[in-house]
């Protein structure tokens, strides 16, 4: 059997590169057959091909996904350079693998419709991402999903992938209006109530964000859910003031008699629509005078991408100055690249994970309150709410130290108890309380002096 070899080339990091990859750059083979260098950062996977007298005059070259060999269609010809052993670039061939993190193990599993998420729906704090125009749900954020989705120093999280049907071209397509009532809907259907959330969005995905809070708002349901879930909001390379860009396409074909060939969409990203919108994010969640049923405040978190070229300069300076605290952040990437972290110590990840900090970090201070404030049933629902969403963070120390939560249920009560008042008390992250707790305890000899 002849071993076909399939390449797929991937941006983000992937660990177990496989030595072919090495091999391969050797012979100076190149994924469109042509000499060439490989780059190190991608992906090979091998497969078997049938023999030559098997092949009816006509290769087969399968693209593996989701653990199937697919053909390529039969008008494929292999390359004269290379071939039978064709090297084709397929980003199809890893991409749910790698990009959606099946390799690490979190699966991405399908809800259904325009959504996804990584790992089951568990019902506890969330983070929901949505991508911009022209966007998918899945493929917009590469890794960067599975990476929060698996941080050891974050509690279980509901990562969820949302979608809408979008274009840049003269599509049917749904207004931004109507892809904000969507998001409402989904959020009140895939939150559970009395959980946290923060919403995750990229270009116009921000401003349906926006338009979707707003709305609620506008309606006098700002404390009720699912609005009232959403504690953060971090926007990376989002237009606030409109994008100068889709300006002037907009213009163009106008100028030309043909404005449908702008959608709608495309037009909602116009620099008078935005600026309406940003009054009223104003008014009603950046810096509301008054809290209550028609406003409330949200923190805002603004990514901005130095080298931004839907997003450019002119829109950038306007984009700043409305948010000031939380601090905006300039990172020296693209429009496309800037929410595309490899790992988690790359600057684009760290730049959501600190708000995800901020939002666990509330929640479980609210979480402890309940339990030290209630009484016996309603406490110890409480402590079984409070083990569900963040039982994995405060094992993890615990059963570091030597402890088995399971073997000294007395001992992790009060270890669990010693945290929730040291963040009553301080304000700050659970993890830092649990491992305080921690040296506590061995130094009462509770456990070795080992880590």
């Amino acid at each position: 059997m002849r071993m076909g070899v399939l390449l797929s080339v991937f941006p983000a990091a992937c660990p177990d590169v496989s030595p072919l990859v090495g091999k391969l750059a050797a012979r100076r083979v190149s994924p469109f057959g042509s000499v060439g260098r490989l780059s190190p950062s991608c992906s090979v996977s091998v497969y078997e091909s049938p023999p030559r007298a098997e092949r009816r005059s006509k290769p087969v070259v399968g693209v593996q996904r989701r653990g199937q060999v697919r053909p390529y269609p039969a008008s494929y010809r292999p390359s004269p350079r290379t071939g039978d052993r064709t090297v084709r670039m397929a980003h199809l061939a890893l991409r749910d693998r790698v990009a959606c993190g099946a390799m690490s193990g979190s699966e991405v599993v399908e809800l259904g419709g325009n959504s996804a998420s990584v790992g089951t729906l568990r019902g506890v704090d969330a983070v929901v991402y949505i991508h911009g125009i022209g966007g998918h749900y899945r493929d917009t954020w590469g890794a960067f999903p599975n990476l929060l989705a698996t941080d050891p120093a974050l509690p279980d999280l509901d990562v969820l992938l949302w979608g809408y049907r979008t274009a840049l071209g003269p599509r049917d397509v749904p207004d931004t209006e109507t892809v904000a009532r969507n998001l409402v809907s989904e959020l009140d259907v895939r939150l559970q109530p009395g959980v946290a959330a923060c919403l995750v969005g990229h270009s116009m995905g921000g401003l349906i964000v926006f338009q979707a809070l707003v709305e609620e708002m506008a309606q006098g349901r700002a404390e009720e859910h699912p609005t009232k879930a959403i504690r953060q909001l971090t926007l990376f390379a989002v237009p606030v003031t409109g994008s100068s860009l889709a300006g002037k396409a907009k213009e163009v074909v106008e100028s030309l008699g043909l404005p449908r060939l702008a959608n709608k969409q495309v037009r909602s990203l116009d620099g008078e629509v935005c600026e309406t919108l940003l009054g009223e994010v104003a008014a009603r969640i950046y810096d509301p005078s008054d809290e209550g049923p028609d406003a409330r405040r949200i923190p805002i978190r603004l990514v901005v991408a130095s080298r931004d070229a839907v997003v450019d300069e002119a829109d950038r300076s306007t984009t700043r100055p409305p948010f000031r605290e939380p601090r905006p952040l300039e990172l020296d990437f693209d429009h496309r690249d800037v929410k595309l972290p490899s790992t988690r110590l790359d600057v684009r990840y760290l730049a959501l994970v600190r708000d995800v900090h901020a939002m666990v970090t509330g929640r479980f201070i609210e979480a402890s309150r309940q339990v030290l404030d209630a009484a016996d049933e309603e406490r110890r629902r409480a402590e079984a709410d409070l083990e569900i969403s963040y039982g994995r963070l405060l094992r993890r120390p615990f059963a570091k130290a030597g402890g088995d939560p399971d073997a000294q249920p007395l001992l992790y009560a009060d270890y669990r108890l010693m945290v929730l008042r040291d963040c009553v008390c301080r304000g700050g992250p659970p993890l830092d309380a649990a491992r305080r707790a921690v040296v506590v305890l061995t130094d009462a000899g509770y456990f070795g002096r080992g880590e």
